[in-house]
């Protein structure tokens, strides 16, 4: 088991892709570095931390991942080679908790995302803050319109009809598995989808996009 401090290390050394503010490059450790900080502020390991602050709170038991740990009903990870399905090697996340070491279901995510959007955990400016993309110094919106743990953009691909819709996602990749978490704040709705296969990330959209028709019908 790998504690963010040590995660950090990783790359604690590397040299600056550009000066802050001048580019963008999304990167998973990121996280590694915010759950570092978030111990040293709360005083508490970041496991912990989320389990108190976060999950508990709202009746959800999100574990994570641990190469000692035994969850019950876990799912097995998959990848396709030459049309078979063969199961994956087995990879330890735990140096990297807070950027895809959780280990959730889609009803956990979708409580997660109905308390984010109805303000349960974070009041109404935080989360104005979370979802305004990035600008950069030059005064553009980054290329991914990323803000913080989103990307936030008004979609036409939504509905057959052009109408515009705000959408927060992220979507996520990882050895034998693929998430995407898509918000409508519009909607008051939240989508989850999770796959024990290797997948592009991009393909599971339209999947997210027919199940909201399901609920909203727009001329």
């Amino acid at each position: 088991m790998l504690l963010p401090k040590k995660g950090v290390s990783v790359f604690n050394d590397d040299d600056l892709l550009f000066s802050p503010g001048t580019d963008f490059s999304y990167s998973t450790y990121n996280y590694t570095l915010l759950s570092a900080m978030i111990e040293g502020a709360s005083e508490m390991d970041f496991p912990h931390f989320m389990k108190t602050s976060i999950f508990e709170p709202l009746d959800i038991d999100i574990p994570t991942e641990q190469q000692t740990a035994v969850i019950e009903n876990l799912s097995k990870f998959y990848e396709v080679e030459n049309n078979q399905y063969k199961e994956v090697y087995k990879v330890n996340n735990s140096n990297k908790w807070a950027g895809g070491g959780f280990i959730a279901t889609p009803t956990d995510l979708v409580t997660l995302g109905n308390a984010f959007l109805n303000h349960k955990l974070l009041n109404k400016r935080t989360v104005q803050s979370l979802t305004q993309p990035v600008t950069l110094t030059n005064g553009q919106i980054n290329e991914q319109s990323y803000a913080i743990g989103w990307r936030s953009h008004i979609s036409k691909s939504v509905f057959k009809n052009n109408y515009p819709v705000q959408v927060f996602h992220h979507a996520g990749m990882a050895t034998g598995a693929t998430s995407i978490f898509v918000l409508f704040p519009e909607y008051n709705a939240s989508i989850s989808l999770l796959i024990n296969k290797t997948e592009s990330p991009s393909n599971l959209f339209k999947y997210a996009y027919d199940l909201i028709h399901l609920f909203i019908h727009k001329p």
